[in-house]
């Protein structure tokens, strides 16, 4: 009876033996599908790596059943991160184009001697490694569209911590360089005069064209200002260009313009001096200013000049020429 059991352990044992080694020795249908691909940079480095290949890649990979299904809950807990340093990874700065399978044969996933990479597709992989310096610098407000302030403008905080590599430094006046802080304001928004106001506002770093290249500790401030007045434009038709001359040159030319009237003129302004144009109260003009030398050349064209406006306005419109005539009246034809 005793050895009737101790044959069939016997054969229990050689029986899982036999699909064991079966099982490691036959592969499964193989791992085929996407993985991502995750570069980091070596923990507490100032360095930097950025992947110009896509970080998608289709992986191949055979094995024994019972190694793939693992591969495979490996797979689906992250993507295959790889830092800097490790399984052959450069941390020199530079741009490198190295076959991927180097790097992936090397990591804990993969690094199995019952796993084979069959295909990687792509298998080049382009990164570069960047050395990323900090500095701290001033924030500037920014662009407030129509609102013309009174006193300072505050920002808080003053400063950001900037980290930038240290390729974008070379060449470049670091004294310039500065963050601008512009107010989210929405469009239905009123104010006024004399009145303090506060907004969130967005930085950005002007004169660095890869803005993706650098990182800012904050990308938000507070700003706060008080409104002296609001800035509103307008589109005056029809300006009247004056002809002015000094007195001693007004009774010896007669000029005439191609164009009396301007047909439109774009101006900017503190909203009050604005309505009083609208109502009519405040007439624009142009002016046509003759020199008693361009007098004497006769001249064909003359820019208009806006010397009279009002304190505030401004003219947005381009530089106006205008062609003239000018002939010296019967007479006075000496000096």
């Amino acid at each position: 009876m005793i050895e009737k059991i101790q044959t069939g352990v016997v054969v229990t044992l050689l029986t899982v033996l036999i699909w064991l080694f079966a099982e490691a020795q036959n592969p499964a249908q193989p791992f085929d599908g996407e993985v991502t691909i995750q570069l980091l940079p070596p923990a507490g480095s100032n360095l930097r790596v950025r992947l110009q290949s896509p970080n998608r890649v289709r992986l191949q990979v055979a094995g024994p059943t019972a190694t793939i299904k693992t591969l495979e809950k490996d797979l689906q807990r992250g993507p295959i991160t790889m830092r800097l340093g490790e399984y052959g990874l450069p941390t020199v700065p530079g741009e490198y184009n190295r076959p991927m399978i180097d790097f992936l044969g090397q990591n804990p996933l993969l690094k199995n001697h019952r796993l084979r990479i069959q295909q990687l597709d792509p298998n080049v992989i382009r990164f570069s490694v960047v050395e990323m310096l900090d500095r701290t610098i001033n924030i500037k407000p920014g662009d407030l569209g129509n609102i013309e302030t009174e006193g300072p403008i505050e920002i808080m905080p003053p400063t950001l911590k900037l980290s930038v590599p240290s390729s974008l430094l070379q060449g470049m006046d670091e004294s310039s360089l500065h963050a601008v802080a512009t107010p989210r304001i929405n469009t239905d928004q009123t104010f006024q005069a004399g009145k303090r106001y506060s907004f969130d506002a967005v930085v950005s770093v002007p004169g660095i064209a890869d803005l993706s290249a650098i990182k800012l500790d904050t990308e938000h401030v507070r700003m706060s200002f008080t409104v002296r007045a609001i800035q509103a434009p307008l589109t005056v038709r029809n300006v009247p260009i004056q002809i002015v001359l000094l007195p001693v040159d007004q009774n010896r030319y007669d000029i005439t313009l191609a164009e009396s009237l301007i047909p439109e003129l774009e101006i900017v302004g503190p909203s009050d001096l604005i309505e009083r144009i609208k109502r009519h109260e405040l007439i624009i003009t142009g002016q046509a200013v003759f020199s008693s030398d361009e007098l004497t050349r006769q001249i064909s064209e003359k820019t208009v000049s806006f010397d009279h406006l009002p304190d505030g306005l401004q003219v947005r419109s381009d530089p106006i020429v205008i062609a003239v005539t000018i002939k010296r009246r019967a007479g006075n034809d000496s000096q």
